[in-house]
C-alpha cells in the first residue's frame, strides 16, 4: 500500500504538471519568443519540472508521508495563488472588463502556486523525517535523557525517555515540572542537576540510587534542542567504571609502594643471612629487582591511563640515540647497529616513549641469547615515523603476539609480563601502532604519528595532556566520603613522595646494611590498608 500511495500521488502531480505544460506550450507558440520568454517559456519550464518531480515520486517509492506533504503543499500553494489572483483581478472580472489571455494567466497562477507548494511541501517532508528520527533516537537511547526548556524560573522538563523512567523510577507524569523534581535527591556534597548543568563541559552528578541504598554517579552533558531555549540533557551512568577506577587505584598503590617496601625488607634480611657470593642471595636480589621494576611500570601505566603524562614535541632521532648509548654501555656483550636519519624526526611524546624503548632493549638482553646483535632504525613513512628494533633471538612466542593483537588475556592464554603491554599502551596513547614480526629473530616496530603542528607547539611550549583529551572528564579523586584521594594514601597515612617531575621517589632495593623495620610504615607485614567504595554497592576492599 505505501508503494501504491506513492505512485498514485506522484502520478497525480505529474498529470497536473503535464496539463499546465501543455497550456504553456500553446501560449508560447502564439507569442514572439522574446515577448513570451517570461510569460510562456519560463512557466513552461517550471511546469515540466513539476511533472518530472511527480514522475520521480511515482517511481522512487517515496514514503507516503513525503508524498502527502508534497501534495498538501501544492494544494495550499494553488489555493493561495488563486486567492491572490481573485483579490487583485476579481473586480475586473465582475465588471466585465476584458483580461487579455485570461486562460494563460490562470495557468501561470496555477503553475506558480503548485511549484511553490511542491518546494515547501518537500521541505516540510524532510523536516518531518528528521523530527521522526530525532524522536526515535531520543526514545531508544540506552542512557537516561531529558528534553528541557530553559525558563527564567529554571529548567522545565518537557519530555523524558524510557531509560530515564527505568533508571530513576519516575513516570511521565513528572513531565512539565522543574528539572530537579524529576530526580532523586543529590548525594551529600553534590549539587543538584540544575546547578551541575551550569558548567559548559562534561561534568559529574551524584544522586541516591533509585529503589535502594547507595549512590549512582553520572556524567552529564547538554546539547542544543533545536528550538530557542530548549536543550537535550544526557546522563551516562559511570558508577561501575568509577568503582573499577578506585579499585585499580588501590591496586596501583599496593604495587607502587607496599610491594616495593616489602622487597626492601626481603633483600635486607637476605643480605644479613647470606654472604654476597651465595647463589640463593643472588636469585633473591635479581627477582626483587624485577618486582621493583614492576612497581615502576605500574606507576607509569597509572599516569598514562589517567591522562597525567605531559605531551611535547620531541626529536625521535635524538631520543633513540640517547637510549641506544645507554643500552650499549649497560650491555657491552650486545652488538648494536644503528641506522638513523640525518634530519630531525619530530613526533609528539607523552614522556614514556623512551621508557618503552628501554623495555624493548631489556627484552632483547633477557631473551635474545648470550651474544645477541640488535639493529635499530628510524624511518619516515608518510605522516608517521617508524622505529624498528630487530634482534637475532628466538622470537616472541605466537601466544604472546596473539594476546597483544586482540588486547585481551585469559587464564590459559596470556603474556609473560607487562613489558609488551606497556609498550603497546604507550604507543596507542599517541595514536600509533605496534607491529611484531618474527623471522630469524624478532622485529618490533613502533609506528608514531609525526608532529604536523610542531612549529606551533614549539612556540606555545609543551602541551599539557589531560583525561579530557580522550573524551572523558577529568578523573575524580578517590574518596569514600568526598574527601582526599585515598587511592594514593600509604599504610602510614601519608602520601607517596613525588619528585619535581611528578614521579615517585623510588625506594630502590637495599644493597647493604640493616633494614629499618619501621620505615615506610610497613616492613613487618602486620599492618593492612584498605580502600572503601562509597557507591551503590557499598563494597570495600582490603589486603
Amino acid at each position: 500500500m505505501p508503494r501504491l500511495s506513492s505512485a498514485a500521488g506522484g502520478a497525480a502531480l505529474a498529470a497536473c504538471g503535464t496539463a499546465l505544460a501543455a497550456v504553456h506550450a500553446v501560449h508560447a507558440t502564439q507569442m514572439p519568443f522574446v515577448a513570451g520568454l517570461f510569460e510562456a517559456w519560463a512557466p513552461l519550464v517550471v511546469a515540466v519540472g513539476v511533472a518530472g518531480y511527480g514522475v520521480w515520486l511515482a517511481w522512487s517509492g517515496a514514503d507516503r508521508v513525503k508524498v502527502r506533504a508534497v501534495l498538501r503543499g501544492a494544494a495550499i500553494g494553488v489555493a493561495v495563488m488563486l486567492v491572490v489572483f481573485v483579490w487583485t483581478e476579481g473586480h475586473r472580472i465582475l465588471t466585465g472588463a476584458e483580461i487579455e489571455h485570461l486562460p494563460f494567466v490562470v495557468a501561470n497562477v496555477l503553475t506558480a502556486g503548485i511549484a511553490v507548494g511542491v518546494v515547501l511541501g518537500s521541505y516540510d517532508a524532510r523536516s518531518q523525517r528528521e523530527r521522526r528520527r530525532a524522536e526515535a533516537l531520543f526514545a531508544n537511547l540506552p542512557n537516561p535523557a531529558l528534553y528541557v526548556e530553559r525558563t527564567p524560573k529554571g529548567r522545565r522538563v518537557e519530555e523524558v525517555n524510557e531509560a530515564f523512567c527505568t533508571t530513576f523510577g519516575t513516570t511521565e507524569s513528572s513531565v512539565g515540572g522543574p528539572l530537579d523534581d524529576c530526580l532523586p535527591q543529590p548525594a551529600p556534597e553534590s549539587q543538584p542537576l540544575s546547578a551541575v548543568l551550569t558548567n559548559d563541559s562534561w561534568t559529574r552528578f551524584r544522586c541516591a540510587a533509585a529503589g535502594g541504598p547507595g549512590v549512582r554517579e553520572f556524567v552529564v552533558t547538554a546539547a542544543p534542542g533545536g528550538q530557542p531555549g530548549h536543550e537535550f540533557v544526557l546522563l551516562v551512568d559511570i558508577t561501575d567504571e568509577g568503582r573499577r577506577e578506585r579499585r585499580l587505584s588501590v591496586l596501583n598503590r599496593v604495587l607502587r609502594h607496599d610491594v616495593r617496601s616489602a622487597v626492601n625488607v626481603i633483600v635486607g634480611h637476605a643480605e644479613q643471612l647470606a654472604p654476597p657470593d651465595d647463589p640463593h642471595r643472588e636469585v633473591i636480589e635479581t627477582r626483587s629487582e624485577v618486582l621493583v621494576d614492576l612497581s615502576r611500570r605500574a606507576r607509569d601505566l597509572d599516569r598514562l591511563l589517567s591522562g597525567e603524562t605531559p605531551s611535547s614535541v620531541v626529536d625521535l632521532r635524538d631520543l633513540v640515540e640517547r637510549h641506544v648509548d645507554t643500552f650499549a654501555a649497560d650491555a657491552p656483550s650486545v652488538s648494536v647497529d644503528c641506522d638513523l636519519p640525518d634530519d630531525p624526526v619530530l613526533f609528539r611524546d607523552n614522556g614514556l616513549v623512551g621508557t618503552a624503548v628501554d623495555e624493548l632493549f631489556a627484552n632483547v638482553r633477557e631473551h635474545a641469547g648470550p651474544s645477541p646483535s640488535v639493529t635499530v632504525s628510524v624511518t619516515v613513512d608518510g605522516d608517521a615515523a617508524r622505529l624498528s628494533i630487530a634482534d637475532d633471538g628466538p622470537g616472541i612466542p605466537e601466544s604472546e603476539r596473539a594476546v597483544l593483537s586482540r588486547e585481551e588475556e585469559t587464564e590459559l592464554d596470556h603474556a609473560s609480563g607487562v613489558g609488551l603491554w606497556f609498550v603497546t599502551w604507550v604507543v596507542s596513547d599517541l595514536g600509533g601502532d605496534v607491529d611484531v614480526a618474527v623471522d630469524d629473530g624478532t622485529t618490533v616496530t613502533l609506528v608514531l604519528p609525526l608532529a604536523a603542528d610542531a612549529a606551533a607547539d614549539d612556540a606555545d611550549g609543551p602541551l599539557a595532556a589531560s583525561a579530557g583529551r580522550r573524551g572523558y572528564p577529568e578523573r575524580v579523586p578517590l574518596d569514600s566520603a568526598g574527601g582526599a584521594d585515598s587511592g594514593v594514601i600509604d599504610a602510614d597515612g601519608g602520601g607517596d613522595v613525588e619528585d619535581a617531575d611528578g614521579s615517585d621517589v623510588e625506594d630502590d632495593v637495599v644493597s647493604g646494611g640493616n633494614v629499618d623495620e619501621g620505615r615506610d610504615g610497613d616492613v613487618d607485614g602486620d599492618d593492612a590498608s584498605a580502600g572503601a567504595d562509597g557507591d551503590a554497592g557499598g563494597d570495600a576492599e582490603s589486603r
